[in-house]
C-alpha cells in the first residue's frame, strides 16, 4: 500500500487550526514541519511569525517575517506583521520604516495605513498620522478603529463637530463599540450639547460589560463633567 505524504498546504492547514484554538506553539511546529517540505512558503513564514508573536517572541518573530519577504517580495503582509513586533518591541522607529516598506509594496493596505498612523503618532508625527487613517477610511469606509482615531486627534486638535462626525462613522461600522459612544459624549459636552452628550455616555456605559453593575462609577463620572463643563 502506497503511503500519502503530506505536503507543506497540508501542515499549514493544521498550524491554523492549532492558532485558532489559542495553541500556539502546537501551530509553530506545524509551520515549521509546512516549511520543512516548501522553504519558500511566504504564508507559512508569516503565519509562524503571528504565532510567535502570541507568545510574545517578538524578535524571532521579526526573522520569520524577515525570511517571509525573501520567500515573496511583491505582498504587504510580512511587512505590515514586521512592523507590529517592532511596536511591541517599543522600537517605533523601525516600525514606521517597516509600514513605509508595506505601503510601497501596496499602498492601498488599509491596515497598514492604520499602523503607520499609530506609530507617527507615538513619534510625533501628527499630521502623517490623520493624513493615513484618513486614506485608511477612504480605502476601507467601515475601518472603525481608523475613524475612532480620527475622532480622537479631530478631539484633541478642538475641532468637536468633525470629531462627533467620526465618532459617529466608527459606531456606524456595527460592531459594539462603547469608547466610541463615550468619546463622542466628550465632544458632544464641548459643544454645548449636555443631553446628547450624557445620552451617548450612558451608551457606551451600557455596552461596556465591565461596567455592568458600576452605576455609582457613571453618576461619579457624569458629576464630574457637568463641574467640567460648568452645565
Amino acid at each position: 500500500m502506497s503511503q500519502i505524504t503530506p505536503t507543506d498546504g497540508d501542515y499549514y492547514d493544521i498550524g491554523i487550526d492549532y492558532y485558532e484554538h489559542g495553541h500556539y506553539d502546537d501551530a509553530i511546529k506545524s509551520y515549521d514541519l509546512a516549511l520543512t517540505v516548501n522553504r519558500e512558503d511566504s504564508d507559512a513564514w508569516i503565519r509562524r511569525g503571528v504565532a510567535l508573536g502570541e507568545l510574545g517572541r517578538h524578535d524571532e518573530a521579526i526573522a520569520s517575517y524577515d525570511t517571509a519577504t525573501r520567500a515573496n517580495p511583491f505582498t504587504s503582509a510580512p511587512w505590515r506583521n514586521r512592523g507590529i513586533s517592532f511596536c511591541e518591541l517599543g522600537r517605533f522607529w523601525e516600525a514606521l520604516e517597516s509600514f513605509n516598506e508595506a505601503l510601497t509594496i501596496n499602498p492601498e493596505d488599509p491596515e497598514a495605513l492604520y499602523c503607520h498612523a499609530v506609530t507617527s503618532t507615538r513619534l510625533g508625527f501628527d499630521s502623517a498620522a490623520l493624513e493615513s487613517l484618513e486614506k485608511a477610511v477612504a480605502i476601507d469606509p467601515d475601518y472603525a478603529d481608523a475613524w475612532f482615531s480620527i475622532g480622537v486627534m479631530q478631539y484633541k486638535q478642538g475641532q468637536y463637530e468633525k470629531a462627533v462626525e467620526s465618532f459617529d462613522s466608527a459606531i456606524g461600522t456595527g460592531p459594539v463599540f462603547s469608547e466610541a459612544w463615550n468619546n463622542r459624549g466628550l465632544a458632544l459636552g464641548k459643544l454645548g450639547r449636555y443631553d446628547d452628550a450624557f445620552a451617548s455616555i450612558d451608551k457606551g456605559h451600557a455596552m461596556d460589560p465591565e461596567c455592568a453593575g458600576h452605576e455609582d462609577e457613571l453618576a461619579l463620572k457624569k458629576k464630574m463633567l457637568m463641574e467640567l463643563w460648568g452645565v
